[in-house]
């Protein structure tokens, strides 16, 4: 067991604290970061499989790799490590990590080179930190000063929540973000954390406290202007309000305070996808990469964009490297699968999303797959079971009701194929003449008039999906719904068209 104070490279590590120092510089990891760094310290020169740091510092807490690579990552940033040139954590690929330097403990330091001196002044130097805070920036100073305290404490564990990729740990995050706050109401970064939870509640899980994020932003930005995650916190809240431009902006600051600033940058690259500006995202997630080279997150990004602008090469090789650490990875494996669909390995996309079930069953996109996948190769029964069990599954699916609406054309049973592709026109003219409508009305409307055999209006309503921001992806143009139309040449003009190119969209 590592001692609760060591020297790492000549840095003063503070285990119960959390507190790294070296000279005048001061640095802090919270609770979990400094787990992985103390469980590295434990076995100096070795290599320390993930596997391993998952099951001892995680347990059985459900947390995706990204977590592990994340905090490598804020490890690196306080040591001022670089990952290509490493001097204290390799990287070595496929396999973990290994802490390149030997550990100092304090029982060690009476026998080594380095005199008793050496360490009454490191740990001097703390104190000097917490007493002395007009040294450094005034957020620095208050965030060191206060490092023991209750509202600070709290603040990492609710961190530690915001991690793991679940509804509930992120509701437990905005919770325990909210407790800090009224334990100290000027911890700027709280309101920052608060901001970014509720945030990303609303992106992935869909929430109605936007308003509260947006409160939460502005003091952030008020009591903590120098740092990024507060710019980041605006950020996010600017993306779940639709304001792109401002979000950007919020990033760009952000990026500015710190240039290697991962979450900076990714949520910046995640925009430009959003805007379907694929050049400026990709380069956005390879520039996150060459900071952090095992940010899964970006690897299937960018294996989704790879595959969205025909670049399967590149895609096979992003998305690959993801299941090679993290072999049943469901996103990772769901991307592998529409690769081959799209590449036209049907049979090996139905082997990858049946392997996928029986780890998340009902996955959407995998049932999908897999009835539209017998549907292509004629296996006209499964591909029926797999539609219907899709939309058992999810609310009567609009992409699987036209996928037994294939299935009944196919089997001489064009007349119940037929009421449902007229009930879903019914549903969906309905849905466009109202409001304002998405690209995802009017491609189902196009798929509809496909399987109906009328090709001129399909056509006009799948224009009328590019100018709602629907640009044709390569599966949508093998999509069996728009069959019909794949041997006119001005579906292949379209779809041409509508493809991006390396700067964007056109």
């Amino acid at each position: 067991m590592i001692s609760n104070t060591f020297l790492l490279d000549g840095w003063l590590v503070d285990v119960s604290s959390g507190l790294l120092s070296r000279g005048s510089t001061v640095a802090r990891l919270e609770p979990q970061v400094m787990k992985v760094l103390v469980h590295l310290a434990e076995q100096p020169g070795t290599v320390v499989p993930r596997e391993e740091f998952l099951d001892k510092l995680w347990g059985k807490s459900f947390v995706g790799d990204s977590a592990l690579t994340r905090c490598i990552y804020e490890i690196r940033q306080a040591f001022g490590d670089n990952p290509r040139k490493p001097k204290i954590i390799e990287t070595v690929p496929k396999v973990g990590f290994r802490l390149l330097v030997q550990p100092l403990t304090q029982s060690e330091r009476k026998s080594n080179k380095y005199p008793a001196l050496l360490w009454a002044t490191a740990a001097s130097l703390v104190l000097i930190a917490l007493v002395l805070p007009g040294q450094r920036s005034n957020l620095e100073s208050r965030e060191i000063a206060i490092a023991q305290s209750p509202a600070v404490q709290t603040y990492y564990k609710a961190l530690a929540y915001l991690e793991v990729p679940t509804r509930m740990s992120n509701q437990n995050a905005i919770a325990m973000f909210d407790r800090a706050i009224r334990l100290d109401p000027r911890l700027g970064l709280a309101h920052a954390g608060l901001a970014n939870a509720i945030s990303q509640e609303q992106l992935y899980w869909g929430g109605d406290q936007v308003d509260v994020a947006f409160t939460a932003a502005t003091t952030a930005l008020r009591l903590a202007p120098d740092a990024p995650q507060s710019h980041i916190a605006s950020g996010l809240v600017q993306r779940a309000r639709g304001d792109f431009s401002a979000a950007l902006a919020s990033f760009a600051t952000a990026i500015r305070l710190e240039p290697d600033n991962v979450d900076a940058i990714y949520n910046s690259a995640d925009i430009y996808r959003q805007r379907l500006e694929f050049g400026r995202a990709t380069d956005h997630y390879l520039t996150v990469l060459r900071i952090a080279p095992d940010h899964a997150s970006a690897m299937k990004r960018l294996g989704f964009l790879y595959i969205r602008t025909g670049d399967l090469f590149n895609a096979r090789k992003w998305i690959e490297r993801v299941i090679d650490d993290t072999p049943m990875d469901g996103y990772a494996n769901i991307q592998l699968a529409t690769l081959e669909l799209v590449a036209g390995n049907t049979e090996a996309a139905l082997a990858i999303c049946e392997q996928v079930l029986g780890l998340y069953p009902a996955q959407k996109a995998c049932l999908h797959i897999l009835g539209d996948g017998n549907l292509r190769l004629g296996n006209y029964d499964e591909a029926l079971s797999w539609f219907n069990y899709e939309i058992e599954s999810h609310e009567e699916s609009s992409y699987a009701q036209l996928g037994v609406a294939q299935v009944f054309l196919a089997t001489d049973q064009g007349r119940k194929g037929l009421a449902i592709v007229d009930d879903l026109l019914d549903e969906y003219y309905a849905r466009a003449s109202v409001g304002d409508p998405d690209w995802n009305e009017y491609w189902v409307i196009a798929a509809c008039l496909t399987l109906k055999g009328d090709a001129d209006s399909a056509l006009q309503w799948l224009d009328n999906a590019a100018a709602a921001g629907r640009r044709f992806p390569l599966w949508d143009a093998g999509d069996s719904a728009f069959k019909a139309l794949h041997g006119d040449q001005r579906f292949n003009r379209y779809v041409a068209k509508t493809m991006p190119d390396d700067n964007g969209p056109v």
